[in-house]
């Protein structure tokens, strides 16, 4: 704090930093909203009313909560454009180290080598329901909703990549957004398909805030990965758009089933996000669903966590809608079905019963309509 003063001004003391250092002793002071909003009106009311002009504010804290003061800090100063900048340490190092270490290098190596974190998150993360908080939030700084109003922490299953069935045909849903500012949604691609073992596996979730011209060209990269069986997006204006423009170039189009995909089965229930991805949610939650093992994992769950059908905040659900796709796409009666791994499944009579009668139905004219994508793709090609 060298070269900074505190002074008084006709009788009121000015300061030109704020410095907090762990406001929350644990979570029995944060665990309701009330305390919470106490903390954050004690923080608006009492310690910034005597920062002086462009007085710097200093937060040290352990994430207790999504909630919590910096996090508060964190959304309001986003929202509102102000400038802010974030250090996160975590006991174990992630992609983008603030120190530079590589990823699983512990913080404090010669007190709490990684061994012993090791050790740690063993014990706290057996705990199926607040383990995986505990070892996110309070070593990693990742805090995440304890009880989600759609998803459950216990829910998740993550299986390494070599676990996955190989058999699996996999569809990669896109979700776009309509803006790159701040503030709006990212578009995300997730890949996901059906296992012969009648589990939905979802292989990888990825986005960004792109714009379209980058959108294009990631989706066009993408139709290389020939373990992709099919490509799709929301059949919205702006899914729509994009198959267009697509189609305008029908070389980029040779052997790959791309198509626009309606969401919530229904005319009419597209536009209720919690129908939309209620086909897979029930599956999750009855344990048919797995993640590949990945960086991915942790914002994608956090995503679930936080999501919220009704809510009076701008939630961020683009990977939730991503999979959403993945799901429809591959249920949906006119569209693409892999035939090998659907057969697989059905011998086994894994599947819920509307969907095995809706694929038995449409096995062979789901055939002709693959035969017939190719078919005409390439005609426009020649």
């Amino acid at each position: 704090m060298a070269g900074n003063h505190n002074f008084f001004a006709e009788g009121v003391l000015v300061h030109n930093c704020l410095l907090i250092d762990d406001p929350v002793k644990g979570l029995d002071d944060i665990r309701t909203v009330a305390q919470r909003d106490k903390l954050w009106e004690e923080f608006l009311a009492v310690a910034t009313t005597r920062l002086s002009k462009n007085a710097p504010i200093i937060v040290i804290a352990t994430r207790w909560h999504e909630d919590d003061l910096p996090g508060r800090i964190i959304k309001a100063y986003t929202e509102t454009g102000q400038r802010i900048r974030v250090i996160n340490l975590p006991a174990i190092a992630e992609e983008d180290d603030e120190l530079g270490r590589p990823p699983g290098e512990a913080l404090w190596e010669w007190h709490k080598p990684l061994s012993f974190l090791e050790r740690q998150r063993a014990i706290i993360t057996r705990d199926p329901d607040q383990g995986a908080w505990v070892w996110d939030a309070l070593y990693q700084q990742h805090p995440i909703a304890t009880e989600g109003a759609v998803f459950k922490p216990s829910w998740f299953s993550i299986v390494r990549e070599d676990q996955a069935p190989d058999s699996i045909a996999w569809v990669n849903g896109w979700d776009t957004a309509s803006s790159t500012k701040t503030s709006a949604d990212f578009s995300a691609c997730a890949t996901a398909g059906f296992g012969p073992d009648g589990v939905f596996y979802i292989r990888q979730v990825r986005r960004g805030r792109w714009e379209m011209p980058d959108l294009r060209r990631r989706l066009v990269e993408s139709f290389q990965d020939r373990s992709v069986r099919a490509h799709a997006v929301e059949r919205d204006a702006r899914g729509i758009a994009l198959q267009q423009e697509l189609k305008a170039s029908p070389t980029l189009l040779r052997n790959v089933t791309f198509v626009a995909v309606q969401l919530g089965g229904k005319a009419g229930m597209q536009g209720d996000k919690y129908v939309r991805l209620q086909g897979w949610q029930q599956w999750l939650e009855a344990g048919k669903v797995k993640l590949v093992e990945g960086p991915w994992n942790r914002d994608f769950i956090d995503e679930c966590l936080r999501f919220a059908p009704v809510s009076d905040r701008k939630q961020h659900d683009d990977q939730l809608d991503a999979v959403s796709v993945a799901w429809w796409t591959l249920r949906n009666k006119t569209l693409f079905v892999d035939r090998s791994s659907t057969k697989a499944v059905i011998a086994k009579g894994t599947l819920p019963a509307w969907l095995l009668a809706q694929q038995r139905r449409q096995l062979a004219k789901e055939r002709k309509l693959i035969e017939g994508t190719f078919t005409e793709v390439e005609e426009e090609a020649a």
